[in-house]
């Protein structure tokens, strides 16, 4: 029976690659790494065909490129800041936008979710009424405001 190893750091693999390069064999890489010499012989190939041995994501690409999530990020941040929450729904139809204008598909609800626990600092919001006595304005509070907006 094989034993299965993890996977290897980037740090390991520059490591081995660079000895490997820097003139040791490969069989002397092999035993003093640990890494096998079919392993080590891919990534040596690897490399000189013009691609890095450094771990990558696996899976189907992403629905918004990084700059794409975080710009919506801080949308929603500034959004909750001015006092104007946004809520699933609007998160939701803000990111299809924008991924239409990438790949042409829409963004669901697992996106939404998972994009709530990569950025923690995101709350989900929920609209509570407000009572009697916050939502009465008189007509002094209309002036004062209108004199403080003056004076700004």
């Amino acid at each position: 029976m094989t034993k299965i190893r993890q996977g290897y750091t980037n740090e390991e693999k520059r490591t081995a690659f660079q000895d490997v390069r820097s003139g040791s064999k490969v069989e002397d890489v092999h035993k003093i790494r640990n890494i096998s010499v079919r392993t080590l012989n891919r990534w040596v190939n690897a490399a000189e065909s013009g691609k890095t041995p450094d771990n990558k994501r696996r899976g189907p690409s992403l629905h918004l490129t990084p700059d794409a999530e975080t710009s919506i990020y801080e949308w929603v941040i500034a959004r909750q800041m001015s006092g104007f929450p946004v809520g699933r729904q609007v998160v939701i139809r803000k990111a299809s936008e924008v991924a239409m204008l990438t790949d042409n598909q829409g963004i669901g609800d697992r996106w939404y979710r998972r994009s709530i626990t990569r950025h923690p600092a995101l709350t989900i919001r929920r609209s509570q009424g407000v009572s009697k006595s916050r939502d009465v304005v008189t007509n002094s509070d209309v002036v004062t405001l209108f004199w403080s907006l003056g004076k700004a």
